[in-house]
């Protein structure tokens, strides 16, 4: 019978009423919830956290509700099963709470983040309605808007794609040509703070999914175009290095505090009363994660910030 409970991908303990181990299965353990030296000791001896020795404390006085842990950078759920002695089962809920968290947040992201657009446009449209002849330049800031909603739509359902389904279809893509689209339909946004692009690009095709791949790049370019100062430039180098494709992407902007610079890619993360819902990043990781890159920030405040992304040769 131990060796199905050795197999679980949950933890098992077993008690007496005294509160001395009997039983605690490998999964407990290797995770260092308990020494691996359990017979017959009282509980405290055993268990490696307050926590969790205040759990059990709780359990043998005849508590039944299920207690969360965290330990070791893991979330814990400890759920006592009573028989004849006491057996408690532990369950790693760490990624269940992730998931939750982020559920929780994106619910409330998008809600916010619709509901300014659509009231915007509304406004707009029964404004130019109202008067007796169309309004030219309400109905273009109707539109804008319109696009602004399309694009957060978009951008939701990418990040949604991205966590949710594999790479069906892979193709040979050259970077320099990528990088070229990329610039021409920011070409607006780029005038609009008179930046100058430098570009450091050789030619090097790679085998990758061509809508992720794009968004990737775009989603970094977006941002060292958003965050740079007026007049700033944008740095763009491909080159390949050690076997490795490398591309970076570098600003003259306002840099990221050292602080948060770890959690930047964090879904919906934003710093301050920043606007947009903290997706591109994040997309961005997702992506790179997906086509087997890996992606690197780092950044000085007043300097900017240079992003980087490398993809290992595919021969």
């Amino acid at each position: 019978m131990n060796w199905i409970l050795e197999k679980l991908e949950l933890g098992i303990m077993v008690l007496d009423e005294e509160g001395r181990f009997s039983y605690v299965n490998s999964f407990c353990i290797e995770r260092e919830i308990s020494l691996a030296d359990f017979m017959k000791k009282k509980y405290y001896e055993v268990l490696r956290s307050l926590e969790f020795i205040t759990a059990v404390s709780g359990f043998l006085e005849g508590k039944e509700e299920e207690v969360v842990v965290e330990y070791k950078g893991r979330i814990y759920r400890i759920k006592p099963l009573r028989d004849s002695s006491l057996v408690l089962q532990v369950e790693d809920i760490t990624e269940l709470t992730k998931m939750k968290k982020i559920q929780k947040e994106f619910v409330a992201s998008v809600s916010h983040e619709l509901s300014t657009p659509v009231t915007a446009l509304k406004g707009l449209l029964e404004t130019a309605l109202s008067t007796p002849e169309a309004n030219r330049e309400l109905l273009e800031r109707a539109l804008k808007r319109a696009e602004e909603l399309e694009k957060l739509i978009k951008t939701v359902k990418f990040f949604i794609l991205v966590e949710s389904e594999p790479i069906k279809v892979r193709e040979e893509i050259c970077l320099g040509e990528l990088f070229e689209n990329i610039l021409k339909d920011l070409e607006e946004n780029v005038k609009s703070k008179r930046l100058k692009v430098v570009k450091d690009i050789i030619s090097i095709r790679i085998k990758a999914n061509r809508e992720r791949l794009y968004m990737l790049f775009r989603n970094i370019v977006e941002n060292a175009i958003k965050y740079n100062r007026e007049g700033g430039r944008i740095f763009i180098t491909l080159r390949e290095t050690s076997g490795n494709i490398v591309a970076e992407i570098r600003d003259t902007g306002r840099g990221i505090k050292r602080e948060i610079l770890p959690f930047v890619f964090e879904p919906f993360f934003k710093e301050g009363e920043e606007k947009g819902m903290g997706l591109g990043l994040a997309i961005s990781k997702k992506i790179a994660e997906s086509l087997g890159a890996d992606i690197e920030i780092s950044s000085s405040q007043g300097v900017g910030t240079k992003v980087k992304v490398t993809f290992k040769m595919l021969h």
